[in-house]
């Protein structure tokens, strides 16, 4: 009901920075990516009515980083909100995010290991940690596609072994490219 309501304040050009931001954070919730353009309008308009709201660069940032584009924007948006909330830890794994995207893992572990000192409970450390955790396995994926033959990418659920002999068991399926042809088998892909 309140986001029906909110819906109705975007619509009638609502000058409440708040109706904006919550506007686009249920529908990021309720709905995904449906409706992705209506909500990175909602938040460049809540940053547009208040510039120093931190949250507002954090959710156009994790829409972006959602659908994979804009990247780099993304980053600078995360970097907006830290400088706005420098406190906040949840800003700064999410900065970590569209790093890793772009193939930047060093920059996203100093990120992380600089958010350290912010983890006080022990949710943040598990979050915090599990980020670092996903940083290392990208790293570790991206030395065993430098040391296969050709270079070749790995597929979800390969095998690979390292130089030291532990297999690397690639999990993920969000580092293959996005095929370009339609299905040729009863199946969804998804972006």
């Amino acid at each position: 009901a309140a986001r029906k309501w909110l819906s109705q304040a975007v619509k009638l050009d609502s000058k409440s920075y708040l109706a904006h931001y919550y506007f686009a954070t249920m529908s990021m919730n309720a709905d995904g990516l449906k409706d992705a353009p209506a909500i990175e309008s909602s938040l460049k308009a809540a940053m547009k009515l208040n510039p120093a709201f931190a949250p507002s660069y954090d959710r156009l940032a994790m829409l972006y980083f959602m659908q994979h584009e804009h990247l780099a924007e993304a980053h600078m948006l995360e970097l907006q909100a830290t400088e706005l909330d420098p406190s906040n830890l949840y800003y700064r794994v999410n900065m970590a995010r569209p790093l890793l995207a772009l193939q930047r893992e060093s920059d996203a572990q100093r990120v992380l290991d600089a958010a350290r000192p912010l983890a006080k409970r022990p949710d943040q450390t598990a979050l915090l940690d599990n980020a670092v955790e996903e940083v290392q396995q990208h790293k570790s994926i991206q030395a065993a596609q430098s040391e296969s033959p050709g270079g070749s990418a790995p597929r979800p659920g390969m095998v690979i072994t390292r130089k030291a002999g532990s297999p690397l068991i690639v999990l993920g399926a969000h580092l293959t490219a996005h095929p370009s042809a339609p299905p040729d088998a009863p199946r969804h892909d998804a972006r």
